[in-house]
């Protein structure tokens, strides 16, 4: 996938995230994207495991017929960019409250070691 393609989220999905976000108030948070082994559109949020690594959540949800779509990473005052050891996965959503009194998804695409910023399209 071009790491300038921009990440496509569904609304429903976008929803729950924002939901979650706002929920943890000024405490970080961080949420698992998934979807079935095969689809391409993430399809569920989960929390991830606690003291587990990237390789044994990715390994618990092969189990399942599931796999790793994108990580939510919630920072509730400054927008973090995620550094590469946070993406488990070629894609991290981030929300942040930036801006104050605006709660915003963005979203970084790793490749290799570089992750860079990538537009996110809410679909409907």
């Amino acid at each position: 996938m071009p790491e300038s393609q921009p990440a496509i989220l569904p609304r429903r999905i976008a929803i729950r995230l924002l939901e979650a976000a706002q929920n943890a108030g000024s405490r970080p948070l961080r949420l698992l994207i998934t979807c079935e082994v095969g689809a391409e559109e993430p399809e569920d949020i989960e929390l991830p495991e606690l003291n587990v690594t990237w390789e044994q959540v990715i390994e618990g949800l092969f189990r399942r017929d599931r796999k790793l779509w994108a990580i939510f990473q919630y920072t509730p005052t400054v927008l973090t960019p995620p550094a590469v050891s946070d993406c488990a996965v070629d894609l991290c959503l981030v929300a942040s409250l930036d801006v104050p009194g605006v709660l915003q998804i963005h979203a970084w695409r790793r490749t290799g070691n570089i992750v860079r910023e990538v537009p996110v399209q809410i679909t409907p």
